[in-house]
């Protein structure tokens, strides 16, 4: 084959790796929201726990409320990233079935 011949062939194939590689991180993405989404939670329950606590200090107090703020960030994120890569995965094969003619 010539390489006019071939580039077409690889071109293919680097759209099938890049819509593996988004696949792959659209379910890693997902993992990461139920994590984040369990921890604030978490965090949320124990900020509650530590609200009626007797023994707690005002430092503490801030500390840990920015320990849930940061937990409510990283969902955050994690849900943005999960859209984003769901979008590609779905624009990938929308791409695909529309070159099988």
């Amino acid at each position: 084959m010539r390489q006019t011949e071939i580039f077409p062939y690889l071109e293919d194939q680097k759209l099938i790796n890049e819509y593996i590689d988004s696949q792959k991180a659209l379910d890693s993405w997902k993992k990461t929201k139920l994590i984040s989404e369990m921890n604030v939670k978490r965090a949320k329950e124990i900020l509650k726990d530590f609200n009626h606590s007797k023994n707690r200090s005002e430092f503490e107090m801030k500390k840990f409320s920015k320990f849930v703020e940061d937990c409510e960030n990283d969902f955050s994120r994690s849900v943005q990233y999960v859209d984003i890569f769901q979008h590609l995965v779905s624009s990938y094969g929308t791409y695909f079935s529309s070159t099988d003619d």
